[in-house]
């Protein structure tokens, strides 16, 4: 009788072991799965970050470029204006004339 008990206390023992080994390699892929994720999401939100910086971009580009545009203008309208053979004060009243 002692000698049973002794086996299945054994068992037993053996019997906690291997679920506690389980419980251990199931909590290690959960945490491998978790970080996994974190990875993904880190990933995207750099993916993220990316797209937002050049959306930013491209808005302060077109947002200087009505005033790029417009010094263009200003500068070609400036040389056909004295391209003509006036005198200086009568270009710069025209072009002051033009602006506004």
């Amino acid at each position: 009788p002692a000698e049973k008990a002794q086996v299945a206390a054994a068992a037993a023992k053996a019997a906690a072991a291997a679920a506690e080994a389980a419980a251990a390699e199931m909590e290690a892929k959960r945490m491998a799965d978790a970080e996994a994720e974190a990875r993904r999401a880190a990933e995207e939100v750099h993916k993220t970050d990316s797209a937002a910086a050049k959306i930013s971009a491209a808005a302060k580009i077109s947002e200087s470029q009505p005033s790029v545009d417009a010094a263009k203008t200003a500068s070609e309208e400036g040389a056909q204006l004295s391209d003509k053979s006036k005198p200086t004060s009568d270009v710069l009243l025209e072009a002051a004339e033009t602006s506004q």
